[in-house]
């Protein structure tokens, strides 16, 4: 009896053994497939090209909008290939052209509170000038003190500057007219204004009323 037990118990240990090792086989023969495949060069990646291949359009043109400028325009017609480099840097320089627009606008935006403040300083000193002192329940003053003082110094300047202007075209007008009455006092003005303007044409002047008086003693 305990024979057959025995006997049992080892034919179930040697059904369990072979089932392993048929699967520790089948496990190998996987991963050494795999290995294979792995393996294979057909199915490792492509080296990464440096170029820009002609036919995938979505990348030449993407290169074309990141770089285009009336030089590189001109250049790229010249140029026979398109470079990923050229790309990155085209990339970059969008990156660094949007940062500076960004600090520009920022600045932009400061400035224009600045002035937005001021204004608003402005507003309320004008504010301040038109309700100030207003008796009737807070609707501005029709005509406000300064506004009126200002007025009246403008209107007492002009009053002065037409008198001063009436006196100077009163003056001209006499002066005008007597020197039209006589003749000497206009040479004598003629005179005068040589002396300070035209010093040759005061000299043949007064070499002319020489000469004449010298002709007029000898006869």
């Amino acid at each position: 009896m305990a024979f057959e037990t025995e006997a049992a118990f080892l034919r179930e240990t040697h059904r369990l053994l072979t089932a392993s090792r048929d699967l520790l086989h089948t496990d190998v023969k996987k991963h050494k497939d795999q290995i294979t495949l792995l393996t294979d060069p057909s199915l490792q990646p492509p080296i990464p090209r440096a170029t820009i291949d002609s036919r995938d359009l979505f990348v030449t043109r993407m290169h074309q909008i990141l770089n285009y400028s009336p030089e590189s325009e001109e250049r790229s017609q010249k140029q026979l290939f398109l470079t990923y480099e050229s790309l990155i840097e085209g990339a970059k320089q969008l990156v660094s052209n949007l940062t500076s627009l960004k600090a520009s606008l920022s600045s932009t935006n400061t400035d224009q509170d600045s002035k937005l403040t001021e204004l608003e300083r402005n507003l309320k000193v004008c504010e301040d000038l038109v309700y100030s002192g207003s008796a009737n329940g807070g609707e501005p003053v029709l005509s406000p003190r300064p506004i009126i003082h200002a007025i009246n110094q403008l209107d007492m300047a002009l009053k002065s500057l037409e008198k001063n202007i009436l006196d100077v075209m009163t003056q001209y007008s006499s002066k005008k007219k007597l020197l039209h009455e006589d003749p000497l006092l206009a040479k004598q003005r003629t005179l005068y204004t040589s002396f300070f303007t035209d010093q040759s044409k005061l000299r043949r002047t007064v070499d002319d009323l020489t000469h004449r008086l010298q002709a007029q003693m000898v006869e």
